[in-house]
């Protein structure tokens, strides 16, 4: 499903680039004619069409890929990250003073 989805994203962004160069050739300005989009668009949507590999950024994990968390864990361990615990400084062998700002500026002032 997801090559699917890549490749008629790829085949828009070539489409898009034959649109431009249309529009650009029909400029008066060298500005109007600027085609720098182009560089762009057209190579990644020729490799997102031609391409076997899946190169879209998403939700690419299905469903059972997914680490779900324990459902007897609380919440509030699930949200947090394990660094930032309680005991996270004394397991580290430093206290947490040293890290703080008003430490560092002490004297400074």
């Amino acid at each position: 499903m997801k090559m699917r989805e890549q490749r008629l994203m790829g085949l828009v962004m070539v489409i898009l680039s034959g649109w431009l160069l249309a529009w650009a050739f029909a400029g008066q300005t060298p500005e109007e004619r600027d085609v720098t989009a182009v560089l762009l668009t057209l190579p990644l949507g020729l490799y997102m069409v031609y391409s076997d590999e899946l190169i879209i950024y998403g939700d690419a994990l299905e469903e059972s890929e997914r680490e779900l968390p324990e459902e007897d864990e609380p919440l509030s361990r699930r949200s947090r990250p394990a660094a930032q615990g309680p005991d996270f400084y004394r397991q580290a062998g430093a206290s947490p003073a040293k890290y703080t700002t008003q430490s560092k500026m002490k004297g400074a002032v």
